[in-house]
């Protein structure tokens, strides 16, 4: 299994530097909705039933709003200034209800969440662009967090290490611009094999800050931002679910374990024909279920490290 993650972190690193907009299009096309259901459903097993039935109920009040504020966009009923800064305000509340349980459980956790709350906070009074573009790259690491809340006590910071190599250490690898220096006569930034996606500039706005898209490390940033991508959606699809134990089961009615891939199967191929045909409005659609399960492991990652003094 090591070289197996070693072999695909090193083609991750690889492929997203010669090809950024091949592989982020794609990626996304394919397996972006079938990663976020993969997600849901195993923070749904993991946690639904070992987290109280009103936390979910108050998560599910700024998530909802954060989808309606998707909507208004959309619909250009609001500015994205408003939606940003709505949304961001909106996140930091989600942190925040993790806060009781955490104090009460684990007193170092609930300090660490109350910093990140403010932290939250105050960026996004300051800059919620800013703030979305830095959660929107680091959520790529979001399995790393799973990797050590399920770590026996004495391998956490073992795994923590090890993991930390792989989520973050190798898309730096990819930012260092090293590989794309050792490759740039095979690089092709605007390679695609979906019609309707445009040149790869169009996309640095979904992980880079403004003022660094007209900057010459513009491209290998957004190369390493794709290859965090890949390992992220590995990591969900194929890890996450076989680390469940038998008695973790979900809570909701998801279909059973063969039904339920087939079911994400098929509603990622519907969504494909959508992003060949209009990659930006599919994407759009997309980040409605996408900004769910992205907010929702933040206070879910806050609560289940306070309970690991219980286990």
């Amino acid at each position: 299994m090591p070289a197996l993650i070693v072999a695909y972190a090193l083609a991750a690193a690889l492929l997203s530097t010669l090809w950024p907009l091949l592989v982020y299009s794609t990626s996304l096309a394919l397996f972006g909705l079938g990663h976020v259901l993969f997600e849901l459903r195993y923070v749904d097993a993991r946690f639904g039933s070992r987290l109280p039935r009103s936390f979910w109920w108050q998560c599910a009040v700024p998530l909802a709003l954060i989808v309606a504020l998707r909507v208004l966009r959309l619909l250009d009923v609001i500015n994205n200034d408003v939606a940003v800064g709505g949304e961001m305000g909106l996140v930091t509340v989600l942190v925040g209800l993790a806060l009781p349980l955490a104090w009460s459980q684990a007193r170092v956790v609930g300090v660490v969440g109350v910093g990140a709350a403010a932290l939250l906070g105050l960026g996004s009074l300051q800059s919620p662009l800013l703030v979305l573009l830095t959660l929107a790259v680091v959520h790529n690491a979001t399995p790393l967090g799973f990797v050590v809340e399920r770590a026996p006590a004495g391998r956490r910071l073992r795994a923590l290490g090890w993991g930390s190599l792989l989520f973050f250490g190798v898309p730096a690898l990819v930012a260092s611009g090293l590989p794309s220096l050792l490759l740039a006569d095979a690089v092709d930034l605007d390679k695609t094999l979906l019609p309707s996606t445009g040149p790869l500039v169009d996309h640095y706005p979904v992980y880079l800050w403004p003022r660094l898209r007209d900057d010459v490390i513009a491209a290998q940033l957004f190369s390493a931002a794709v290859c965090a991508q890949l390992l992220h959606y590995a990591a969900v699809i194929f890890w996450l679910p076989r680390t469940l134990e038998a008695e973790e089961r979900p809570t909701l009615p998801w279909p059973r374990s063969g039904w339920f891939v087939v079911v994400v199967v098929a509603l990622s191929l519907g969504l494909l024909v959508h992003f060949r045909v209009d990659f930006k409005g599919a994407r759009t659609l997309y980040g409605l279920v996408a900004a769910v399960h992205a907010w929702i492991e933040l206070p879910v990652l806050v609560a289940g490290f306070a309970l690991l003094r219980r286990r």
